[in-house]
């Protein structure tokens, strides 16, 4: 593979590097605004609905050791999933048919989680810069990488140029 080809193959390969990476951008951008928005991130996730408390340990006279809440989660009007422990800190309005918004994954039903707890807009917030950053670096190496294919194919241009005009006038006296 010649030179000027290699040059040529690092410069597509930056740029569609850098386009995959402006794409990315664009995408975290979007959610980036659900991720920070109003009340704390109501966008994220589904509906937690509280429907009961249940204790575990213990007695009924004595303390219960430990208590957690259990409810249905929702996304819109579809129920997902129903008996869902909720494992985080509750706030502090707790009542039967109370909804928050929380996380919560089919990869672990049983469970949901505090949006604001989780953080979950540290992490839009985290891999947009990291794309960001990707995005600018991978759009400078393709520039350079362009740059340096223009001048190889200038100078291999000016090599030929003087041999070509310099065959013609030979054949020509």
């Amino acid at each position: 593979m010649t030179r000027s080809r290699q040059t040529a193959t690092l410069a597509a390969l930056a740029t569609v590097g850098a386009l995959l990476f402006a794409f990315s951008v664009v995408a975290l951008a979007l959610d980036l605004s659900n991720s920070i928005g109003e009340n704390k991130g109501r966008s994220i996730g589904v509906t937690f609905t509280f429907d009961k408390e249940q204790c575990v340990g213990g007695n009924v006279a004595a303390n219960f050791s430990k208590c957690r809440w259990s409810g249905t989660i929702r996304d819109g009007a579809a129920v997902l999933a129903t008996d869902v422990t909720y494992v985080d800190t509750l706030p502090p309005d707790i009542a039967v048919g109370k909804q928050i918004s929380a996380l919560w994954s089919s990869l672990n039903p049983t469970q949901a989680w505090s949006v604001d707890t989780a953080r979950a807009w540290l992490n839009s917030i985290s891999a947009f810069l990291v794309s960001s950053i990707m995005l600018v670096i991978l759009g400078a190496t393709a520039i350079i990488w362009w740059r340096r294919y223009a001048e190889e194919s200038k100078a291999h241009r000016a090599q030929q140029s003087p041999s070509e005009g310099g065959r013609e006038r030979s054949e020509i006296s």
